[in-house]
């Protein structure tokens, strides 16, 4: 997992997030004057198609799926 923004903060980019990287990214999208423009390269974790959810469960995985769905996917190759 690798992150980077710009020196104005108006850019961020995360590389290869995970599950495990998601209170992080979290906080970098609630912060105030975070990024206007947060791109997310080849996001490593599976929403679909598991008995348990990478994002754990409750309130965890409902705040983690809502932040997911909040994106907005520009270019998506799944592999099936």
């Amino acid at each position: 997992v690798a992150c980077w923004s710009s020196d104005s903060g108006a850019i961020a980019a995360v590389l290869f997030p995970n599950a495990a990287s998601m209170d992080r990214l979290k906080k970098l999208v609630k912060e105030k004057g975070g990024p206007k423009l947060l791109l997310v390269f080849n996001p490593q974790w599976e929403t679909k198609g598991l008995l348990t959810s990478d994002f754990g469960f409750g309130p965890w995985r409902r705040e983690s799926e809502e932040l997911v769905a909040s994106l907005a996917p520009s270019y998506q190759l799944l592999q099936q």
